[in-house]
């Protein structure tokens, strides 16, 4: 083969390479099933799932799956207060993520200030933070929304379930 290779000109040796190139180039994870895509995808670092959006349509279908953010979610023990799913269809796997990410990043670099907040008479039970607001659900049965910037309590809501809290403050 290389003695053939060699007796030719260039234009013949542009052609046979990109020839080649063509053949050998393929998306394999468009030729397997897509749970196995998804799972493959899974794998990677949260840093390299980002990146491989932008190589195809396909792929970035893939990467945004709510299946293969779950996953991540699932890698890292992140930790859910109510069961995302039927009753939350709007639950959004990869933001979710990010935000922990976020969180993480900022308690081992300790980008935050410590307060004392006391907005409530019973147990907090879950916490859920938005932009520069902080809502509590506790066990009186009171959500209260807290403005972190202005220092003080905005809202309280009563008779609430706090179970499914932290889907509700959007």
């Amino acid at each position: 083969m290389k003695e053939i290779l060699n007796g030719c000109d260039q234009r013949v040796m542009y052609y046979t390479a990109v020839y080649l190139s063509t053949l050998m180039t393929c998306d394999i994870l468009s030729m397997l099933p897509i749970e196995i895509s998804k799972r493959i995808i899974g794998l990677l670092p949260a840093v390299d799932i980002k990146a491989a959006c932008s190589v195809s349509r396909y792929w970035h279908q893939l990467c945004n799956s709510d299946d293969v953010w779950r996953m991540k979610c699932q890698q890292t023990n992140i930790r859910l207060a109510g069961a995302p799913g039927e009753q939350n269809p709007g639950f959004n796997w990869r933001r979710r993520f990010e935000q922990n990410e976020a969180a993480n990043e900022n308690w081992s670099c300790e980008n935050y200030s410590v307060g004392d907040v006391r907005i409530h008479e019973g147990k907090v039970l879950c916490v859920a933070l938005h932009g520069n607001y902080l809502g509590t659900g506790a066990s009186d049965r009171l959500i209260s929304i807290y403005n972190m910037t202005a220092h003080k309590k905005t809202a309280t809501l009563s008779g609430h379930a706090v179970s499914g809290f932290e889907y509700f403050i959007k």
